[in-house]
């Protein structure tokens, strides 16, 4: 009886939108699988499901690896722009508060102008800090739980891989089943990869 081939769209997917070279070497190594590497289609035709289709899993997934590596160098540089903002924001606060600013405002007019100013750096660099901790995705997570989401998706990736290599490994005795749930899983994770990848700004490897 034949199976219907798993689903690895989402990996399609993540290398069309980050690593289109990675696709097309993809396409080249494995023509036997057509259909199942095209966007957008998400299973292809009735059939038995072959190594071929596990071994081009296991060579998107050093990508898909490499991908949350660049995400979370975006996340920590992001959460490092977002600490500067605060600190300045936060020094502006105090210069700009009342008990400073009233003893400002005896002084020249000048001076009470500068107070201004320095109040108003403050409040646009807590716009900033908004900004940059707050990023507006799909699900509304923050910056922290963007790096905590690719940490695990690393690591997803990386039990995938192992396993989905020593099924290859042992393709005598493995199970078609096992090996179809393998490749299904890692097709998710590269789903949420491509999502969290997108909301730190990552363009390309």
């Amino acid at each position: 009886m034949e199976t219907q081939a798993p689903p690895i769209n989402e990996i399609v997917g993540l290398l069309g939108k980050f690593a289109p070279r990675k696709l097309t070497a993809l396409r080249l190594g494995y023509p036997e699988l057509g259909p199942l590497l095209q966007e957008g289609v998400i299973a292809g035709e009735p059939g038995p499901l072959t190594l071929s289709l596990a071994r081009a899993c296991v060579d998107s997934l050093g990508t898909a690896s490499l991908l949350c590596d660049k995400g979370l160098d975006g996340a920590k540089k992001r959460l490092t722009s977002a600490r500067t903002l605060r600190f300045i924001a936060g020094a502006a606060s105090a210069l700009g508060s009342g008990s400073v600013l009233g003893s400002i405002k005896s002084g020249p007019v000048g001076a009470t102008v500068a107070g201004g100013v320095v109040a108003l750096v403050g409040s646009i660099a807590t716009l900033g800090i908004e900004f940059y901790e707050k990023i507006y995705s799909s699900n509304k997570a923050n910056l922290l739980q963007i790096y905590s989401d690719l940490v695990d998706c690393r690591s997803d990736v990386a039990e995938s891989k192992a396993e989905i290599e020593a099924m290859i490994a042992n393709a005598k005795d493995s199970d078609a089943k096992k090996l179809d749930a393998a490749i299904r899983s890692a097709n998710q994770t590269c789903r949420k990869i491509r999502s969290l990848c997108s909301a730190v700004g990552v363009t390309a490897i």
